[in-house]
């Protein structure tokens, strides 16, 4: 790993081990509630030697069973400049999860916060993903709940996330109507299931997975036009121009995902991407053993849509090869 002054774009945080789901879709579930969770006074050390960067991507286990969560958050911000954080959950803990998303959004009024409640499916599927009945029910109480939090603070985003796999593929497109029709989301992502999971997860056909993705993309749209439905039109010209990278983006998972093939661009983890475990570890991937340089062994065909995206998003060159790529056959 090469991380030096000005190179370092995102840090990948698992805060916790801990986790009260049972989720079948979890490329985590070994590492889950194994070992005591990192200190924060070792998190302000690590911190201390980290260079600045951007982006601070918070996961788990369940984020928000960590009490002193708004504070990992703050100690970034301080030391690092963050000033775009994401935390996703299960929506489990309600209470828990309200009163530290209000903190840390009042304490870091300067940063964007972006709280996104996992959801894989209406009511039987998502409670059989997640492996715990009425789960659903909480989650989408808890998303509920959040809307009205951001009411309050202006850098606050409550987005959707939803793993795809073979299990709830078939009902994503009425999800994505549900959820863009009912509630005032700002966001929902989609994420091809990952990792080393039950074949019967990832027994997808090509052709579905493509008409998918290309709803999705037009969900995406459709989420940008309203967010920014009175901005100038320099601001719906870039909506256009992101719904074209993240079309090529899923075009080139998708490819990954059942013929196997290498990315067009470069992978950036371990240069502009660093992931911290829950125990302190430092590693370039989250699907790499910890220590280990991702990129002396790296393909750039694994099927991982989150260095995907961020692979493409933290470099310039690499932008502008996926905004083209369609064109260019890349």
């Amino acid at each position: 790993m090469k991380i030096t002054k000005g190179s370092l774009d995102t840090l990948i945080f698992f805060c916790t081990s801990r986790c009260n789901g049972k989720c079948l879709t979890c490329f985590y579930q070994p590492n889950l509630n194994k070992g005591a969770d990192i200190s924060l006074e070792q998190i302000e050390s690590i911190s201390k030697g980290l260079p600045s960067f951007r982006r601070l991507m918070i996961s788990g286990g369940e984020p928000f069973l960590r009490k002193d969560l708004d504070r990992v958050v703050k100690i970034f911000v301080n030391n690092n400049g963050v000033s775009n954080i994401s935390i996703p959950t299960n929506g489990l803990l309600a209470e828990d999860t309200l009163a530290c998303v209000e903190k840390i959004a009042s304490d870091n009024s300067g940063a964007v916060i972006n709280i996104a409640c996992s959801i894989d499916g209406f009511k039987t599927t998502h409670d059989k993903i997640r492996g715990i009945d009425g789960v659903f029910d909480k989650a989408e109480d808890t998303f509920n709940r959040l809307l009205k939090i951001r009411a309050r603070h202006k850098n606050l985003r409550i987005n959707i996330a939803t793993t795809i796999c073979a299990i709830n593929i078939g009902e994503l497109k009425e999800l994505g109507e549900h959820f863009f029709n009912t509630f005032d989301a700002d966001f929902h992502y989609f994420e091809l299931i990952r990792g080393d999971v039950p074949k019967e997860l990832t027994a997808l056909g090509c052709n579905e997975l493509e008409a998918f993705d290309d709803y999705a993309v037009k969900l995406s749209l459709r989420y940008r036009r309203r967010s920014q439905a009175h901005s100038a039109p320099l601001a719906y010209i870039k909506s256009l121009l992101n719904s074209r990278i993240e079309n090529s983006l899923l075009k080139i998972q998708r490819e990954s995902f059942f013929k196997r093939k290498k990315w067009p661009i470069a992978c950036e983890a371990g240069k502009k991407i660093l992931v911290m475990q829950s125990n302190g570890f430092l590693s370039a991937c989250e699907l790499k053993p910890q220590n280990q340089d991702a990129r002396k062994n790296c393909s750039e065909g694994c099927t991982h849509g989150c260095f995907l995206a961020e692979s493409a998003y933290s470099s310039r060159k690499n932008l502008v090869k996926i905004a083209l790529s369609d064109f260019f056959k890349l």
